[in-house]
């Protein structure tokens, strides 16, 4: 606070003092920490989360720590303090374990922190340890991802919401303008076609201050399951699965099937090839979807095809495993030569 204390003093006796130069910085500082605002102190490991601890009880600040993923080896100490902790999800990757060789470059507290870091957002929650859930040190699609890992660790998807939403609006102040889907909040929403945890679940759209933004066509339907087709005068049935956004599909004839290949589906379009035992029959097919139909042309005979929805297809929903946490006990200091 000398930069407020002296420009007060330069104020008060002008004619003895001279004028400091303007500093914006200083003076934004300055009522950051009359007004009791937080600072964000980054840490690498759970060593310099204790640090800076002593650093906020010296200069008298409100910590929040940028974690780390390391905070669970040194739990009982952080939860003492009781932070505000902003929690990356970057996880180590996989270990390459192809050969003896690979292996060796792997320490033990290496291989130890990869099997244990999905663990730590559960180990904070069990210890009363607020924070918030970021995408921060993460690029491409690992970021649900590696929430879903913890969540399938024991974190609950109750508080992972939370994390992800109340929580970091309550800790900004906004809590009565985000965080939530009620009347006079800011519409920021994530669209899916199902559970948010679900890794089948795809994202629909987006939707930032009201407005929205997709993530995939409006007009995209979904044609997954039976139909009763027609080409030209004879009878098939047809069986269309979805995984992962593609399609596969099979044409069966009584006992016998027809493997539908390069199937495409973009917007209200739809193409594939078949490869009859007869060369006779056309095997390339076009055609747009309708509300309960689809209907097109097969192209070597100029043959009209149509196809009627029969039912859904029957799917044997896979029974989610809930993955144990880590058997590993955390040795101080980490590593080889630890002790419990």
């Amino acid at each position: 606070d000398w930069y407020d204390r002296a420009t007060e003093q330069t104020k008060k006796y002008p004619s003895v003092n001279v004028p400091l130069k303007q500093n914006r910085d200083l003076e934004v500082l300055g009522n950051w920490l009359d007004n009791n605002k937080p600072f964000v102190i980054e840490t690498d490991n759970e060593l310099a989360a204790l640090r800076s601890f002593n650093i906020a009880e010296e200069f008298n600040l409100n910590c929040w720590l940028l974690g780390s993923g390391y905070e669970y080896r040194r739990i009982n100490e952080i939860a003492e303090k009781k932070p505000f902790i902003i929690l990356p999800l970057d996880f180590p990757s996989t270990p390459d374990m192809s050969n003896p060789y690979q292996e060796l470059r792997y320490s033990t507290s290496e291989l130890k922190h990869w099997d244990m870091a999905p663990d730590n957002p559960a180990v904070l929650l069990e210890n009363d340890i607020s924070f918030a859930i970021t995408s921060h040190r993460l690029e491409g699609k690992e970021f649900r991802k590696n929430l879903n890992k913890s969540v399938e660790r024991s974190l609950s998807t109750s508080s992972a919401l939370a994390d992800l939403t109340t929580e970091p609006a309550k800790m900004m102040g906004m809590e009565n303008k985000l965080g939530k889907i009620k009347r006079g909040y800011l519409a920021n929403l994530t669209i899916l076609d199902g559970d948010y945890f679900d890794d089948a679940s795809e994202i629909i759209s987006i939707w930032v201050g009201g407005k929205e933004y997709p993530v995939q066509p409006k007009y995209d339907v979904s044609i997954e399951g039976n139909w009763k087709l027609a080409i030209g005068d004879k009878s098939y049935r047809l069986e269309l699965k979805k995984k992962s956004k593609k399609y596969s599909g099979t044409i069966l004839q009584d006992t016998t099937e027809f493997k539908l290949s390069k199937l495409k589906v973009k917007g209200r379009f739809i193409s594939w090839q078949v490869q009859w035992d007869s060369t006779t029959t056309a095997n390339r097919f076009t055609g747009h979807i309708l509300e309960d139909r689809l209907e097109g042309i097969s192209h070597d005979q100029n043959l009209q095809w149509l196809a009627i929805k029969t039912g859904k297809r029957e799917v044997e929903k896979e029974k989610k495993k809930q993955a144990e946490q880590s058997h590993f006990k955390v040795f101080h200091p980490e590593g080889t030569y630890g002790l419990d």
